[in-house]
C-alpha cells in the first residue's frame, strides 16, 4: 500500500478578513488534499517586497496521498476559489490567500512550476516562525 507523503504548506493573506480567508484555505485544503496533522499559532507580518498592509501567515502539515505537482495544482485552484487573482506585474502584491509548498518530506524538487523546498524560505521569517512551531525538528534536505 502507497504510504502518503508529508507536506509543509505556508498560508498568508493580507486583504479582506484575513483570518477568514486563512480559515478557509485550511478547510478546503483538508478537503481536497488531505489530512492535516498540525497548524501553526498565526503569526502576523508586514508586507515584504511592496508597500500593503500587514499579513497573517501560518504553516500547516499534511498528509496526503497527491505527487507534488498534483498538490500544487490544488492549492493553486484553492487560491483562485477563494478569490486570488494574479497579474502579470514583476515584483509582490497584496493577496487574499497565498499557498505555498514548504517542504514535500525530503524531496527536492526543481521544475519549472514547483521549487521545494520552497527557495525563499530562509529569507522568510513569516514563514520560518510558523514553520517553527509545526516543524522544529525537521531538516532542510
Amino acid at each position: 500500500m502507497q504510504k502518503p507523503t508529508t507536506y509543509h504548506i505556508a498560508l498568508g493573506s493580507n486583504k479582506g478578513d484575513k483570518f477568514k480567508n486563512l480559515q478557509l484555505a485550511v478547510d478546503a485544503i483538508y478537503e481536497r488534499v488531505g489530512n492535516i496533522k498540525l497548524i501553526s499559532k498565526v503569526y502576523k507580518s508586514l508586507a515584504v517586497g511592496f508597500e500593503g498592509d500587514d499579513f497573517l501567515n501560518c504553516c500547516l502539515v499534511l498528509d496526503s496521498y497527491d505527487k507534488p505537482q498534483k498538490v500544487l495544482k490544488v492549492l493553486l485552484k484553492i487560491e483562485t476559489n477563494l478569490g486570488r487573482t494574479r497579474s502579470n506585474k514583476e515584483g509582490y502584491e497584496a493577496r487574499i490567500i497565498d499557498l505555498d509548498i514548504v517542504f514535500a518530506e525530503d524531496d527536492i524538487i526543481n521544475t519549472k512550476t514547483l521549487q521545494v523546498p520552497h527557495p525563499e524560505m530562509s529569507k522568510r521569517r513569516f514563514v520560518l516562525l510558523p514553520l517553527n512551531d509545526v516543524a522544529s525538528k525537521v531538516k532542510h534536505p
